[in-house]
């Protein structure tokens, strides 16, 4: 019974991790630098159907989602400068959010299998009566096994979590170094084109 609580607490860790992964790794990356040439390419020359375009095609990418904001502030009263600005925030912030529970599962399995492996030692969960007290060391050998696959779920939960954590970490740093180069570029090119009309 306690170890079927810890395994239902691996799976739901391991629907969050594959869900962050999605997110993380197929959801909101793009070719940076071939996304980031291609948007002062068009910025460059003005032409607001290739950007459209190249926004479409990037969708649900974090790239296309503030190059399109950068494009809605352009063309009329939409999102401004500072709306930009907190745009690629929220988007960073998004993917903290993302990893922020997975460093409290990884505690909580941890701690839940170290508590589960204590109750299984003191025969909690184990079955007493019947037969089973008829050979001598057989509940506690069952207490002795439900408490080691209690702390080996725990920790292995924690173990995932946790090294999903590190490799999510990493590119989440990547995503929000692809934001800065690309608002670097806008501002670049706006800063030129200013600079020419003048």
């Amino acid at each position: 019974m306690l170890v079927a609580a810890l395994v239902g607490l691996w799976f739901f860790v391991l629907a969050w991790i594959v869900r962050a992964y999605r997110v993380l790794y197929f959801e909101a990356p793009l070719t940076a630098s071939v996304f980031v040439r291609a948007c002062e390419r068009y910025l460059r020359a003005g032409d607001l159907r290739g950007e459209r375009a190249l926004v479409e095609a990037g969708r649900t990418a974090w790239l296309a989602r503030l190059y399109g904001a950068v494009l809605e502030g352009r063309s009329g009263p939409g999102v401004g400068g500072g709306g930009i600005e907190e745009l690629a925030i929220d988007l960073r912030d998004s993917g903290e959010r993302l990893l922020r529970p997975l460093r409290g599962f990884a505690s909580l399995a941890a701690s839940l299998g170290m508590l589960f492996a204590i109750l299984s030692l003191n025969g909690v969960g184990v079955p007493k009566g019947g037969l089973l007290a008829l050979q001598a060391g057989l509940v506690q050998t069952l207490s002795l096994e439900q408490a080691l696959s209690c702390f080996a779920v725990g920790g292995a939960t924690s173990g995932v979590a946790l090294a999903s954590v590190t490799a999510l970490r990493r590119q989440l740093a990547v995503l929000q170094r692809d934001l800065d180069v690309l608002m670097s570029v806008v501002d670049d090119v706006a800063a030129h084109q200013g600079s020419s009309e003048l």
